[in-house]
């Protein structure tokens, strides 16, 4: 399980929080309230994070908070993203994926009423916690 750690900003403005990322300029969002900063911090981040990992593409390496300038009248924090969570939340559309298996095996989980998908799925998410 990896966990990305990230500074954000939000500074006020006239009627909202204006969301800012040093590590990541081209993810801005804003929130109506400071109640629901962090959360959309969270779910703009997620969403970038998710593009960066299907695409295969590196992770920038997070600010040390000695090296960042907060920007006046801003507040700092830091978001915490989890990487099984964000494939899991933007990346559970179904695909279909034809697969081979030997014919006893297909008459068995006929037999048995199992979902050939599940059991693929399960195979899969066991593999991958490895």
């Amino acid at each position: 399980m990896t966990t990305y750690l990230y500074p954000f900003f939000a500074k006020k403005k006239e009627k909202s929080y204006q969301i800012s990322f040093p590590d990541f300029p081209e993810v801005n969002t804003s929130a109506d309230s400071l109640e629901v900063v962090y959360t959309e911090a969270i779910r703009a981040l997620s969403q970038h994070v998710y593009n960066l990992l299907v695409n295969e593409e590196a992770m920038p390496t997070a600010s040390l908070w000695e090296s960042l300038d907060t920007p006046p009248k801003s507040m700092a924090f830091l978001a915490s993203i989890d990487q099984v969570e964000v494939l899991a939340t933007f990346g559970n559309k179904p695909v279909k994926k034809m697969i081979s298996i030997p014919t006893w095996m297909s008459i068995r989980a006929e037999k048995n009423s199992l979902s050939l998908s599940k059991v693929l799925q399960q195979a899969l998410k066991e593999r991958f916690e490895k």
